[in-house]
């Protein structure tokens, strides 16, 4: 039960990170870097301000975030693309 509960909190998430790019890619009014924040930010339920952006090559973002709970360190590659984002989790 808790593994659906979990899925469904992500479905959610990613339903809302989905409204909220599209509405910034379509109105121009953030980077691709903010967005690429806000989609990891809702979908792992973190504050963007934390997420650090380690480095962009091309179209490519790549950004982390410390977990403060256990100082875990997470890293992501994202991409956006017209009205679509890509994000993958990196080693």
């Amino acid at each position: 039960m808790k593994l659906f509960q979990h899925l469904t909190s992500v479905l959610l998430g990613i339903v809302a990170a989905s409204s909220m790019v599209s509405a910034g890619i379509a109105g121009g009014a953030f980077s691709s870097q903010q967005i690429c924040k806000a989609g990891i930010a809702v979908l792992m339920g973190r504050n963007p301000a934390i997420m650090k952006v380690a480095k962009t090559q091309g179209n490519v973002i790549h950004l982390s975030y410390v977990r403060q709970d256990d100082r875990k360190k997470f890293s992501y590659r994202c991409k956006v693309e017209g009205s679509q984002v890509a994000l993958e989790m990196s080693a």
